[in-house]
């Protein structure tokens, strides 16, 4: 991988990623028949209680070498009222109202536009292999995206 040469990426690093691609998978074929059951908001906050008891010795053990400060924690509550909080309910709604494959077709569009904003507003270049890599996340947002064609009368 080209990408690849010369970075600091490590194999444990990139196994990370491809294990955090499945379990975005896993969790929305997990959750779409909860949701339906439940409803979204339930199922989400039984996920994040989950999440909580999960994460919350890692906060703990790094509590020592920290130090508060109000601007930083401040800064921490629009980004996980809105981009976290409110992107959640809004995608476990979807995922529960269209099913899995076809709700998270909006997670293919993240890198897409990371790509464009960072040409657009950083200046970033644009690397061949990155256009090629849009135009097969775009073909394959659209294909998973397709509604299901009703049977031909027989």
């Amino acid at each position: 991988m080209p990408g690849l040469v010369g970075s600091r990426a490590t194999a444990l690093g990139t196994g990370l990623l491809v294990l955090a691609v499945v379990l975005y998978g896993l969790a929305a074929s997990i959750a779409v028949p909860l949701q339906q059951r439940y409803g979204a908001l339930p199922v989400l906050l039984r996920a994040q209680l989950v999440a909580l008891v999960v994460v919350a010795p890692f906060g703990l053990w790094g509590l020592g070498g920290s130090s508060w400060s109000w601007g930083p924690a401040l800064a921490m509550l629009p980004l996980g009222v809105l981009s976290t909080g409110v992107a959640f309910v809004l995608m476990t709604t979807l995922v529960g109202r269209v099913g899995g494959p076809r709700g998270t077709v909006a997670i293919y569009v993240v890198p897409v536009v990371a790509i464009l904003l960072g040409a657009l507003l950083l200046d970033e270049r644009l690397a061949p292999t990155a256009l090629v890599g849009t135009a097969l996340v775009l073909l394959g947002a659209a294909l998973a995206s397709r509604g299901e064609r009703p049977a031909a009368p027989q």
